[in-house]
């Protein structure tokens, strides 16, 4: 059974890959009427770099699990304080892409 929750890992790095990937750009794009995109090429990128270091993050997670025994709780535990760091540092990159608009 471990086995299998190892290998989840690794697929679920593998969709979220995938959903960055082909994410659709009505999704991306934003449609409220506060903001106006400056940079529409780099906004996309931004938007879309989060799924690419979260699918890399897991099949990494998913990979040294395998190679790990036992089933170790302080690697699941601290991953997510791993991976908030990254997360920060895109998504002010994506905030300067962005301009608010004053009514």
């Amino acid at each position: 059974m471990e086995f299998v929750l190892k290998i989840a890992f690794i697929l679920l790095g593998i969709i979220s890959l995938l959903g960055g990937k082909y994410q659709s750009l009505k999704i991306i794009m934003s449609k409220t009427e506060k903001y106006k995109v400056i940079d529409e090429i780099n906004y996309i990128k931004y938007s879309r770099l989060p799924f690419y270091v979260l699918g890399f993050y897991y099949i990494l997670l998913g990979i040294v699990l395998l190679f790990i025994n036992c089933w170790p709780t302080m690697i699941i535990c601290f991953g997510p304080i791993i991976i908030v760091i990254p997360m920060s540092i895109i998504s002010r990159k994506r905030l300067k892409c962005i301009e608010r608009i004053n009514d």
